[in-house]
C-alpha cells in the first residue's frame, strides 16, 4: 500500500514554524502584521492562491495581555486560531461581524477579560495565537485600504494604541512548511 498522508496530525507544527520564521526572518513582533501580496511573498505558505492578499500575525498573549483586533468593514475572510491551529473564531464575512467589521478581544489562559462591551470576546486555550485574514475585494485600492485598517494592540493601550506595524517579506526567505517528517505517512 501507498503511504498515507498524515498532515492533519502534524498541522500543529505549522504555527510554531511560521511564528519562528516570521520573527527570525522578518523581525515580526507580537502586534505586527505580515502582508503577503506577491507570489514571491507567498512562497512559504502551504495553501495560498496567487491573487489574494494575506495578512497574518502571531501575538503572544503572555506578553500583550488581552489583545484587541480592530477588524475592518469590507470583503474579507479571517479568523483567530490557537497555537495548534484550532479555530477560535471567524472574522469578516463568515464571522460574527458578518463583514461589517468590529472589535475582537482575545484573552489568554489565566487572563480575565476586562469589561469590554462592544467587543467580541474570544478565549484562547494557548498564549500564542494565530491571526490571519484574506482580502477578497479585487479592487487594489480597496484591498490596500482594508489591509491598512486592520489593527492589533494590547487592550491596556486601547485609549491610545500604537500604530500596527505592517511588514512585507520583500524577497526575504521564510517558511510555514512543517518538518518534512510530518508530510510522510506510514505504509499500511
Amino acid at each position: 500500500m501507498l503511504p498515507r498522508p498524515i498532515f492533519g496530525r502534524c498541522r500543529s507544527s505549522v504555527s510554531p514554524e511560521w511564528q519562528a520564521s516570521t520573527r527570525a526572518a522578518l523581525g515580526a513582533e507580537d502586534t505586527d502584521l505580515v502582508i503577503y501580496e506577491s507570489v514571491k511573498d507567498k512562497l512559504g505558505i502551504l495553501t495560498a492562491n496567487a491573487t489574494t492578499p494575506y495578512i497574518g500575525g502571531f501575538p503572544d498573549l503572555s506578553k500583550t495581555g488581552p489583545l484587541v483586533i480592530d477588524y475592518p468593514k469590507g470583503a474579507t475572510a479571517g479568523g483567530v486560531g490557537d497555537f495548534w491551529q484550532r479555530p477560535l473564531t471567524d472574522m469578516g464575512e463568515t464571522g460574527p461581524d458578518k463583514g461589517e467589521g468590529g472589535k475582537y478581544l482575545v484573552v489568554g489562559p489565566g487572563q480575565t477579560a476586562p469589561d469590554a462591551k462592544d467587543y467580541t470576546v474570544i478565549q484562547s486555550p494557548t498564549n500564542n495565537v494565530f491571526f490571519a485574514c484574506r482580502v477578497l475585494d479585487p479592487d487594489p485600492a480597496k484591498a490596500k485600504a482594508l489591509i491598512e485598517a486592520v489593527k492589533l494592540y494590547p487592550f491596556s493601550e486601547k485609549d491610545n494604541p500604537k500604530p500596527t506595524k505592517l511588514i512585507r517579506p520583500e524577497g526575504r526567505a521564510w517558511s510555514q512548511v512543517p518538518p518534512r517528517l510530518c508530510l510522510l505517512g506510514k505504509a499500511e
